[in-house]
């Protein structure tokens, strides 16, 4: 719906100016214009036209699927839930989750900055080593 499209605004402009090309549906589509974000228009699962959401999941140009639901418009339920069922069947990454949507794109931008890294370390490195009076009693005493 239209406060989700206003909520995830600020995110669909930082995944522009990262660089990310974005598709949408229609209405989507033309939201985003209006606001200055370059997005591709693509045709519902259901609307049979080209270019499909279907055929762009299926033909891997798709490398994440953002499809936030409004549980209180019935056709958009149905809309997303093809939509979703799309990605699911050709293993595309999926979000669902306004919030979980907002992370991620934070977590994108702080990566492309050098905010955070992926580097890979031992579980040790991310705790510090426990002290010798740190070390808590034990609850239970089985003896």
């Amino acid at each position: 719906g239209e406060k989700n499209k206003i909520r995830f605004l600020e995110q669909a402009l930082t995944l522009a100016e990262l660089g990310y090309k974005i598709y949408a549906t229609n209405s989507t589509n033309e939201f985003l214009k209006k606001r200055g974000i370059a997005s591709e228009k693509l045709y519902k699962i259901h609307e049979q036209n080209e270019p499909n959401i279907k055929t762009f999941l299926e033909e891997k140009k798709i490398d994440l699927v953002i499809n936030i639901t409004d549980r209180f418009f019935k056709k958009e339920i149905k809309d997303d839930y093809m939509i979703r069922r799309g990605a699911i069947d050709c293993n595309t990454p999926l979000l669902t989750d306004l919030k979980a949507s907002k992370l991620f794109v934070l977590a994108l931008s702080k990566l492309r900055s050098g905010e955070i890294s992926l580097e890979i370390k031992a579980e040790e490195e991310y705790h510090q080593p426990a002290k010798e009076n740190d070390i808590q009693p034990p609850l239970f005493n089985l003896k």
